[in-house]
């Protein structure tokens, strides 16, 4: 059980998927990507719309959420774990739950200005997912990447790497738009 942070549902557990299907964000890393949305790039949750692109657990998604996030977007294509973001998220009306690729393309309703890029290793979904994710993104966005440490990664165009924290296999990049 994953066990969100901060906030509303502060101490709440959120079930895992099978560990062989998703490869969810530890306590330590999501409270460094939180700490640095909120210090660095003064994040007020309350006017933030969240994309979380591959939610897998939506560990990510729901600790925006339990911040404040205005609306929390979740893109998930497995339908188990899709059923079991819906059952997470049926009492809260700030999240819309959606059963899709996220390296393909998908609808959301507003643009985001907090997003969540987690694609699965070793899948070649890195490039991808992140070009998909950015269609959603606002002017001002912050676009949070976790990718293995061995694959190369170059933003897209328009975009570039503000910041980067490594933590043993994994890298967490923060793009902004140039």
């Amino acid at each position: 059980m994953l066990r969100i942070m901060q906030g509303r549902y502060r101490g709440q557990r959120l079930p895992i998927p099978p560990r062989d299907v998703v490869r969810p964000m530890g306590q330590r890393m999501r409270e460094a990507v939180f700490n640095i949305l909120e210090h660095r790039y003064a994040c007020q949750w309350d006017k933030t719309v969240v994309l979380d692109a591959f939610a897998g657990s939506g560990s990510l998604g729901f600790e925006a959420l339990s911040r404040g996030a205005r609306h929390v977007y979740f893109v998930e294509k497995d339908q188990n774990i899709y059923a079991q973001l819906q059952k997470n998220t049926q009492e809260d009306s700030s999240a819309t739950v959606m059963n899709g690729d996220a390296a393909r393309f998908y609808s959301i309703s507003e643009k985001a200005k907090v997003l969540f890029v987690d694609p699965p290793f070793g899948k070649n979904l890195l490039s991808t997912g992140v070009q998909c994710a950015l269609e959603h993104a606002d002017p001002s966005a912050v676009c949070v990447v976790q990718k293995d440490r061995k694959d190369t990664f170059t933003p897209p165009q328009g975009w570039y790497a503000d910041t980067s924290r490594t933590y043993t296999y994994k890298v967490l990049l923060f793009l902004r738009p140039c």
